[in-house]
């Protein structure tokens, strides 16, 4: 019955961690966008990422993982670079809002910036249009594949007039209508971009075989 210790123990809560932009974000030579951030966390930080939504559509996100230097940090200052170029939203005007990560899961948002993520210029006509109906998928998901499915039919008119030795492109764009069309989920929708993307680059680079 004898007291053989005595402790007074204090719980000291685990706050989540804060992240902000060190600089405003920027497009850099190579059209890469250029992110300085600082970031804490009492216990150490275990991921960042950057949350890109378009001004257009703001429950449209893209999350981008931002490598750190040091794992488990309890501060950080750090630049990361990241080509964005080939993503449906390049061009856009965005909001990009950092978000840092603890071990136990907690979560905390910078201040968002607003930025137009830098994009590869398409000169040829036919490449820009697909790369516009590429964003309007983009945008709009699901809600977006009757009306982009529309003009995709509407670029391939009469192809014995509009595609002589033109072959592949047209069938490519083609196959990009039809995956468009039957799409049913969002992996169907990424599938009709990467199409999109492709058939563009081919065209913009001289044609597609």
């Amino acid at each position: 019955g004898n007291r053989i210790g005595h402790w007074q123990i204090r719980a000291i809560p685990d706050s989540p961690p804060m992240i902000a932009f060190a600089q405003k974000p920027a497009r850099t030579e190579r059209d890469s966008v250029k992110l300085a951030f600082t970031a804490g966390d009492d216990y150490g930080v275990a991921s960042v990422r950057a949350l890109i939504r378009p001004l257009q559509n703001r429950q449209s996100v893209l999350a981008v993982a931002l490598p750190l230097d040091s794992v488990s940090a309890k501060t950080l200052t750090q630049t990361v670079y990241k080509d964005l170029t080939e993503h449906p939203f390049a061009g856009l005007d965005v909001e990009i809002t950092l978000e840092a990560s603890d071990g136990a899961g907690q979560k905390g948002l910078s201040k968002p910036q607003r930025f137009t993520l830098p994009e590869k210029i398409f000169t040829h006509p036919l490449a820009r249009a697909l790369i516009e109906q590429r964003q309007n998928l983009a945008l709009g998901g699901l809600k977006a594949k009757p009306k982009v499915a529309r003009v995709l039919d509407a670029l391939t008119y009469a192809p014995e007039h509009f595609f002589q030795n033109q072959t592949g492109t047209y069938m490519a764009i083609r196959a990009a209508f039809w995956a468009t069309k039957s799409a049913r989920f969002p992996e169907d929708v990424a599938r009709a971009e990467d199409l999109l993307w492709q058939t563009a680059l081919g065209i913009e680079g001289g044609g597609l075989s």
